[in-house]
């Protein structure tokens, strides 16, 4: 497999009819080297990493009067600022770790839910929602109602095995690291964890439902499920979708989309005053775990302990890389447009869409002229 680091050693010459992809790339691929903190390299991966630098060092240079890019350097400074990150991290979360566990009823984990000032996660874990086209309507936008948060979505022994496989492990370590950081005993942290994964445990099979008709049918079938917000209410007899979002800000009109409606209805069923101690568990798991990228440096040590990636901790260019990363979830437009404004040669611009006209038009000549058996 000429994919694989090292592979041509010892080789002698490779022809194109024999391997053509490593008969073109062997000067590269003899040359290069895996960056810091990856455990592969590819032309792809080089220009990524280029465009990083080319973004983080927009962030280090001088303050100017641009209010976004301002708002950029500060924000980036934030995240290299231990000292402060490590005196404050924990005492920020650990209000909304209790706020979550003193939550006594159904209709106050719901009031919990709906509050932007308390629950940080937003839409989740009880769901997330993501506005996008209406996909029989592209000028119309639609709330797509999202599956509950999972620990896992691909690893069905994840929730199947009983004794722990390494995903479960790490995320068991991870969650009872954080926890005791708040402030729970070792003991407590465990049950929590395991009445996670008790809850998740019974959403599993509708996922693993859903993952099957997406390989069926395709992803975009999959989750082209549209109704009526009339019609969710009908079929949602438990959870408040529509309250919900509505304290969070958006008001449901017209048609929803349910992303992962397997999973989706499941959860709908789990949501009952039964369940609540498992519901309050999970909740808190995925805050905590929302918040891993946010506290202080010895978790940061630890998590880079638990994946093995030493760089993260030893290179404050991977590190930077990483913190660029995360503030990308957040805020992914101002990126983009800084990068766009300081940054992008327009030159780029012209080549591509000259690039793109000769696509349209080979297309045109194919669909149009050539190929009588096109209908």
């Amino acid at each position: 497999n000429s994919d694989i680091y090292g592979a041509f050693e010892g080789l002698g010459e490779i022809r194109l009819q024999d391997d053509f992809a490593a008969a073109v790339n062997r000067a590269w691929s003899e040359s290069a080297q895996i960056p810091d903190g990856k455990d592969y390299t590819s032309a792809r991966l080089e220009h990524d990493l280029e465009n990083i630098a080319l973004k983080i060092a927009l962030i280090h240079g001088e303050k100017t009067d641009d209010p976004e890019l301002t708002a950029m350097q500060t924000f980036f400074a934030q995240f290299l600022d231990w000292d402060t990150r490590n005196k404050i991290s924990y005492q920020e979360l650990k209000p909304y770790a209790d706020d979550i566990m003193s939550i006594s009823s159904i209709d106050e984990l719901t009031a919990f839910f709906s509050d932007p000032n308390r629950n940080l996660y937003q839409y989740g874990p009880m769901i997330e929602g993501m506005v996008t086209p209406d996909d029989d309507d592209v000028f119309t936008n639609i709330m797509s109602i999202c599956s509950p948060a999972m620990l896992s979505t691909t690893d069905s022994s994840f929730y199947t095995d009983e004794e722990d496989g390494a995903m479960r492990a790490t995320y068991r370590r991870l969650c009872g690291y954080m926890l005791t950081r708040i402030g729970y005993s070792e003991e407590e942290a465990e049950e929590l964890f395991n009445l996670c994964v008790a809850f998740e445990k019974k959403c599993a099979p509708a996922v693993d439902e859903y993952m099957q008709r997406m390989m069926r049918e395709g992803e975009a079938l999959a989750r082209h499920n549209p109704m009526t917000v009339e019609e969710m209410e009908t079929l949602y007899r438990n959870i408040p979708i529509r309250q919900i979002c509505k304290g969070l800000g958006y008001e449901l009109e017209g048609r929803v989309n349910e992303f992962m409606p397997s999973a989706l209805r499941m959860y709908d069923t789990l949501y009952t005053a039964e369940h609540l101690e498992e519901l309050k568990a999970w909740t808190l798991i995925h805050t905590v775990l929302l918040f891993q990228d946010y506290v202080d440096r010895d978790t940061f040590v630890f998590i880079a302990g638990l994946s093995g990636n030493k760089a993260s901790v030893e290179s404050r260019t991977v590190y930077e890389q990483s913190v660029l990363k995360t503030i990308y979830t957040l805020i992914p437009g101002m990126i983009d447009k800084l990068y766009a404004e300081y940054c992008f040669d327009p030159e780029i611009k012209v080549q591509m869409t000259e690039l793109t006209q000769m696509m349209i038009d080979a297309y045109r000549v194919m669909l149009t002229e050539e190929e009588d058996w096109l209908s």
